[in-house]
């Protein structure tokens, strides 16, 4: 049986052009019967996160410096998973983006 994939925006590997003070909406829909994302049922059950390195810049920047001085470096510390919202017809959330 062939499930059919979830409907995220923006795109994988899309390419935006935002300024800081701006914000963005990322939007998850879990497609229901033959592929109709207004009929969900998945929607209303489950959890969906989204994982991101946004706003934690400070945490990428220290990353990279202990790599290039030769020091231990926990690898992708900066990135982190945040809970999206539950909507009727999938899950959203939206972030500042407060740094550059």
């Amino acid at each position: 049986m062939d499930h059919p994939s979830p409907i995220q925006s923006p795109a994988t590997g899309e390419q935006l052009l935002r300024f800081v003070g701006d914000s963005l909406r990322f939007t998850l829909q879990a497609p229901g019967p033959r592929g109709n994302p207004s009929q969900a049922g998945d929607a209303r059950h489950g959890t969906a996160r989204l994982r991101t390195n946004l706003g934690s810049a400070a945490a990428r920047r220290r990353e990279i410096i202990a790599a290039h001085a030769g020091q231990p470096v926990a690898a992708n510390s900066s990135w982190r998973d945040l809970p999206m919202h539950k909507t009727s017809d999938g899950w959203d959330i939206q972030l500042p983006l407060a740094e550059t």
